[in-house]
């Protein structure tokens, strides 16, 4: 059996899981602080798999007010100009504060 763990920035704040649009992605990465983004296909096994982890992570942080990240999620396959704005072609992927890939507008 394979075990993941996700270790995020640790810093003072709250935060909250959000499904995100390609009309209110744009505004989520411009929010202060950091972000991570998850971007799925309900099509895809190994998303439906990661999925349930990605939000039992999100209530996890939620609950510890020490932690300053804000956690969303994507369908791509209904929103696919903001994957593409990441060059994201490959499910799921992960995106942490921006750094992973160049946002492009």
């Amino acid at each position: 059996m394979i075990t993941f763990v996700v270790i995020l920035c640790l810093l003072p704040s709250s935060l909250a899981l959000q499904e995100l649009t390609d009309d209110t992605f744009a505004s989520f990465i411009t929010k202060p602080g950091k972000f991570c983004i998850m971007f799925y296909s309900p099509s895809c096994g190994t998303c439906q798999a990661a999925l349930p982890v990605f939000r039992r992570v999100s209530q996890l942080i939620e609950e510890d007010s020490t932690v300053d990240i804000n956690l969303s999620q994507i369908d791509v396959s209904e929103h696919a100009a903001s994957g593409d704005r990441y060059d994201v072609w490959n499910y799921p992927t992960m995106v942490i504060d921006g750094s992973d890939f160049p946002y492009q507008q």
